[in-house]
């Protein structure tokens, strides 16, 4: 399985990923041997060539993280994966992947200006967020509107995973 938490910067995705690493490593889970945690920013920071930021250049990355994703899973891992990676083109390619369970963090401005202000302050920045869209198929969206609701998003999950995990 491959459980894709994705979301703008500074919506929480990778709070909520290491949260979910946590739950998924704890002993009494089944699969514990088998989890991978993939962040965005974590692979940016040791690629051998560095990703560009431009629209084209994030595509590119999140399709292969995908590719590497996908790859993992077939091989029996359970790969948890926190990055943008929200763009149409990568919606379409992974229509009718059962393996995949997307989760969609809709946070507002507000939430993630104050995460991220040095991001949302810069107008290059504000120029790329147009060609970002929310999944219209999202196996679970979690809303943020003030900072303070994001504390539930991680009870949300749990039950969404135990979920998916008894489906097969």
């Amino acid at each position: 399985m491959i459980l894709w938490i994705t979301g703008l910067p500074g919506a929480g995705k990778t709070e909520l990923a290491l949260q979910a690493l946590e739950f998924l490593r704890d002993p009494s889970q089944p699969f514990r041997d088998k989890v991978i945690g993939l962040d965005g920013d974590d692979i940016r920071d040791v690629s051998i060539v560095r990703a560009g930021y431009r629209a084209d250049d994030r595509l590119v990355f999140a399709s292969n993280v995908l590719a590497i994703s996908k790859l993992l899973s077939e091989q029996g891992k359970l790969v948890v994966v926190s990055m943008v990676g929200m763009f149409p083109p990568l919606f379409d390619a992974v229509a009718g992947w059962s393996e995949l369970k997307l989760v969609y963090l809709d946070a507002s401005l507000g939430v993630r200006d104050k995460l991220r202000p040095e991001l949302y302050g810069d107008p290059q920045f504000r120029i790329q967020l147009e060609s970002w869209k929310a999944p219209e198929h999202a196996d679970l969206t979690l809303f943020a509107r003030k900072a303070s609701e994001r504390s539930g998003w991680f009870a949300e999950l749990r039950e969404a995973l135990v979920s998916w995990r008894d489906e097969g």
